[in-house]
């Protein structure tokens, strides 16, 4: 579940919103057995560790890293 975890904030820079997202790693059978409230807690660390990380660098592609991972941390939140 872990490396398709991380493919959900590049998915979301190619265009897709976090629901297409997960939608498509659906198809996993790895993805589709990860209990939700797993799935939130990863959401919900990754975009702390980006927001932190992006506050203390000036690299554009991990400010772009976090505001992917704050909206899939975002749609988690949300659904439930």
């Amino acid at each position: 579940m872990g490396e398709l975890a991380l493919l959900v904030p590049w998915l979301i820079d190619g265009g897709h919103t976090p629901r297409q997202a997960e939608d498509w790693l659906a198809g996993f059978s790895a993805w589709s057995a990860t209990d939700a409230d797993v799935l939130d807690g990863f959401a919900s660390r990754n975009a702390s560790k980006w927001s932190v990380r992006s506050k203390r660098s000036t690299e554009p592609w991990i400010h772009d890293l976090a505001v992917w991972s704050g909206r899939w941390a975002v749609f988690r939140a949300c659904r439930r």
